[in-house]
Parts: C-alpha cells; sequence; structure tokens
C-alpha cells in the first residue's frame, strides 16, 4: 500500500551486519534477518538505505571488511562509510565503557564522549577522515548545487542520476578503506603507495565531477529547491532563500508570496532586497 501512495525509499536503522555488536546495540536481529527484509523491500519496488555505523567501539578489521561487503552486496550506496557511533548521557554503553576504562568524558558544549579502539581501526578511520576532509568535501561544496538539483528533481530518471552519484562517491571510500585495510593488517606503507592512492582518488574525483556536469540538462537546472525563511519586518514581509542567501519582498499575502518565491522562472525577475 506504502509504495502504491508513492513511498519509494526507506531507511532502515540497521547498524551492523555483525552478530556480536548487534547482540552488544540490543538489536534483537540477525543478520540473516537483515538479508531478508532487505530482499523484501526491494522486490515491493523500495529503495532501501540503511542507517550503519561502521566504527564503534567493538570494531575490528574483520568487522569492517564484513560491514563493507554487506553493503556491497546490497547496494547501499547511500551510507557513509566513515560514520561512527555517537556515546550520549544515560545510556547502557556509556556505563559500560566507563566500567571498563574505555571512556574520556566530554563536557556537553564541547561534543560527544570519546572512547578508545583497536589501534588498526583508528588508523583506518583517521586516514580516511583526512583524505575525505580534503579531496572529497571541497569536491562535494563545490558541486552541491547540482547534486541537490538531483535529489530534488521530480524525474525519476534523473533521480537515478543521484542513486548513480552516491554509488560513485561509496565505491571510492570502499576502495580506500579495503586498501588501508591491507596496509595495517601487514604493518607496511611507503610514500609511493600512499602518494599513488591519493592520486588515483584525486582522479577518480575529477570522474565524478565530469559526470555531474554530464547531468546538467534544462530538467535538471529547473529541479532547484528553495528553503524559504519568511519574516517581517517594520510590517513589511520579506522571504530569505536560505539555498541562495537572497532576499526577496513579499506581498501581505505571505503564502502567494512564498508560491511565487518557488518557481524558477518568476525569481529570475525579482530584485534581492536590501534592509539595514
Amino acid at each position: 500500500m506504502m509504495r502504491k501512495a508513492g513511498f519509494e525509499r526507506l531507511l532502515v536503522g540497521v547498524e551492523s551486519n555483525v552478530p556480536a555488536i548487534l547482540r552488544e546495540y540490543k538489536k534483537g536481529i540477525s543478520p540473516t534477518q537483515i538479508c531478508e527484509k532487505f530482499a523484501l523491500l526491494k522486490e515491493l519496488g523500495f529503495s532501501v538505505i540503511p542507517g550503519f555505523m561502521m566504527f564503534n567501539p567493538y570494531s575490528s578489521l574483520g568487522q569492517l571488511e564484513t560491514d563493507l561487503e554487506f553493503l556491497r552486496v546490497t547496494e547501499s550506496f547511500g551510507v557513509s562509510i566513515s560514520k561512527t557511533l555517537k556515546i550520549h548521557d544515560s545510556t547502557e554503553i556509556k556505563d559500560q565503557l566507563l566500567a571498563s576504562g574505555r571512556l574520556k568524558l566530554v563536557p556537553f558544549e564541547e561534543g560527544y564522549h570519546e572512547y578508545t579502539i583497536d589501534n588498526g581501526v583508528a588508523r583506518i578511520f583517521k586516514t580516511l577522515k583526512l583524505i575525505w576532509s580534503n579531496i572529497i568535501d571541497p569536491m562535494q561544496a563545490d558541486c552541491q548545487d547540482l547534486v541537490t538539483r538531483l535529489k530534488k528533481s521530480t524525474s525519476f530518471n534523473t533521480r537515478q542520476g543521484y542513486d548513480k552519484y552516491l554509488q560513485l562517491i561509496w565505491e571510492i571510500q570502499a576502495d580506500i578503506m579495503i586498501k588501508l585495510i591491507n596496509w595495517v593488517r601487514v604493518d607496511r606503507v611507503d610514500r609511493v603507495e600512499i602518494r599513488t592512492l591519493l592520486e588515483e582518488v584525486q582522479y577518480r574525483i575529477s570522474q565524478v565531477v565530469a559526470y555531474l556536469k554530464d547531468r546538467e540538462t534544462p530538467e535538471v537546472s529547473q529541479a532547484r529547491q528553495f528553503r524559504l525563511y519568511p519574516f517581517y519586518k517594520n510590517n513589511v514581509g520579506y522571504c530569505l532563500d536560505l539555498v541562495s542567501s537572497r532576499l526577496f519582498p513579499v506581498d501581505c499575502d505571505l503564502l502567494k508570496g512564498l508560491c511565487t518565491l518557488i518557481s524558477e522562472q518568476s525569481t529570475k525577475n525579482l530584485e534581492p532586497a536590501i534592509i539595514n
């Protein structure tokens, strides 16, 4: 019934495909059940994205490989491989880690509590984050507008282009992780191998950019979405477009003004307002 009503995509809180970690999380499910239900959902025509925490206090090299293979087999390309488990107050896992001496308490205003993990896993996580922030993040920032338009397009075929983009990014992350796991296992890596890896990542990122630019069609260009924040100042109605940071005056009938602004064509004829 949901599928017939137009419901297309589900986010399912799986978190891991390793039995021991599922027990630690008290998920009450098994890897077999997860795979069975994923297969059923896809058979019904749903796009399924698992909520997933690849790195956690119990992570091991074997667990990383198991979870990575699960994501690959289920084609869960919307998952960020570098996501971690956050430890919150008033949770059982916080008490367990604290009792075992594996938790460093952090004031609420400074972030999440910090926990210790396997040294090899920590090296992989830090390297992944370093590559992500220095190579992948800048590309995504530059291409954010086009990526958003692909994702928000009313055309199913165009949204498939967004899914392909997710797959390309995921495969880059996965291949980096596999190389890092192999290097940690043998405890050997040299500068030539590191340089080769970075050059390969940069080349593949350039291919992703080229892919995105190839998707720039009139249909995609018109799919741009606005995030609109209406407000009044001196009894005059205004609307701030949070995407472009443009500010527009609107009618007294604010709802009518919002409907006008949502049209990409109509905004071309509006001049941004300046408020002192």
